[in-house]
């Protein structure tokens, strides 16, 4: 799970900025808190700020500095804060805390985005008491200290040179399973973290590839967009074979009722491409069966969100942007509500950026569920928590934010005719 997240001269993020999940003071709403190896950690964090203050820029760091570690993405090399000249020559800091399996690390590195240059990289176990142990920690292309054995920090340097610009972190996943590299195999566990236990999702992202599509989960699926009054009566799945795959920039083109032929004037043949699509159910005077896709964008962003609510089986981290985006305020609310008040089996987490202010509701989150993000005038971004005010148990957040108590709203100079 997350303990926290550093992040600083990345875009609008001059300063060092931290999100954190460690529970606060607040005493509302104890089932909101996890106790994972002696650490009580929220279970959600909710991120408001008018739009171009930069909260999606808390999103964005979490995302890129996740596909650097799986050299997923080109470098982003004007992403340092750009404001002030200087900053293209300091490095931009990426640091996590987490827990795997109940142990708690804290893992990070230093990039120079203008030299596509990494600067430093380090991993510590997390004590309680406050004294870390290192595991390593790397300048430049050197490992400087460690816990790694001799053979261990030798074949690791010698990745390093060999793939440069390179993290450790992800160049220990070319160790795995062998044998004699015990500290590797403890550095590798962290590499799976962010691997299969922090999802992020962007406006246009879904988690349709979660679907194992067993009876069970279609039913609880089924179960969510009912709940969600969206007009579905019932689910299932269709699975054929295509004869010619589109390869024109849309979807699906018409499809013959009877045959398993998608047909479009610039379809690119290809044999045997096996698919498999929800179908759904519409009870109105007739009960008719249709494809997801044919559904509107507000069903269709719930079944790319719905697996937060559904999946039971393993203790991940989601980070949607924009949750809110096609969905009516009420549904988001609910969304929420549900997330919060289940009980899964393991324990999760939901970080998410929105603008609606429904869910400034005390009633629904804590104080230390709520963040701000506000562009200052010289243009740099800050964060912070409601949790920093002293505010009532009873106050109304909402009615107090639109009325600039915390800042981070718009100042919108209407034009006068």
């Amino acid at each position: 799970m997350l303990i926290n997240f550093r992040c600083g001269n990345f875009r609008s993020l001059r300063d060092e900025a931290t999100l954190s999940m460690v529970k606060g003071e607040t005493r509302k709403h104890p089932s909101h808190v996890y106790d994972d190896g002696g650490i009580e950690l929220l279970k959600m964090a909710a991120i408001f700020g008018p739009n171009a203050s930069g909260k999606s820029n808390i999103f964005k760091a979490l995302l890129y500095s996740k596909n650097i570690i799986f050299k997923q993405v080109e470098r982003m090399y004007l992403s340092y804060y750009r404001l002030e000249p200087e900053y293209e020559k300091r490095p931009t800091l990426f640091e996590y805390e987490i827990t795997v399996d109940s142990e708690p690390y804290r893992y990070g590195f230093e990039i120079m985005l203008s030299e596509d240059r990494i600067v430093g990289e380090w991993l510590y176990r997390i004590s309680i008491d406050g004294d870390d142990e290192l595991v390593f920690e790397r300048v430049g292309d050197n490992i400087t200290d460690s816990l790694l054995s001799k053979k261990e920090k030798d074949a690791l340097s010698k990745k390093i040179k060999t793939h440069g610009g390179l993290l450790v972190l992800t160049l220990s996943d070319l160790f795995r399973d062998k044998k004699g590299y015990d500290t590797i195999d403890e550095i590798t566990q962290i590499l799976d973290w962010f691997q299969n236990k922090l999802v992020i999702i962007g406006v246009k992202g879904t988690l349709r590839s979660h679907y194992d599509y067993q009876q069970s989960e279609l039913e609880k699926l089924g179960e969510v967009l009912r709940a969600f009054d969206v007009g579905i009566s019932d689910i299932g799945f269709t699975e054929w074979i295509d004869d010619l795959w589109m390869n024109a920039g849309h979807e699906y083109g018409h499809r013959e009722k009877t045959g398993s032929i998608i047909i479009s004037d610039a379809a690119t043949e290809r044999k045997n491409k096996k698919k498999r699509e929800i179908l759904v159910s519409r009870q109105g005077k007739n009960k008719v069966e249709m494809l997801r896709i044919d559904e509107s964008d507000g069903t269709n962003r719930l079944f790319d969100l719905a697996p937060i609510l559904i999946k039971d089986d393993s203790d991940i981290t989601y980070v949607v942007d924009e949750l809110d985006r096609s969905l009516h305020p009420l549904v988001v609310f609910e969304f929420v509500k549900w997330f919060l008040e289940q009980e899964y089996s393991k324990p999760k987490q939901l970080i998410i950026t929105t603008h609606q202010i429904l869910l400034m509701d005390q009633e629904l989150l804590r104080k230390d569920e709520i963040w701000f993000v506000e562009k200052k005038e010289d243009g740099h971004s800050e964060l912070f928590s409601l949790d920093e005010y002293n505010e009532r148990p009873d106050r109304k957040i909402d009615r107090s934010y639109l009325d600039g108590r915390y800042g981070a709203i718009p100042k919108i100079y209407l034009r006068k005719s």
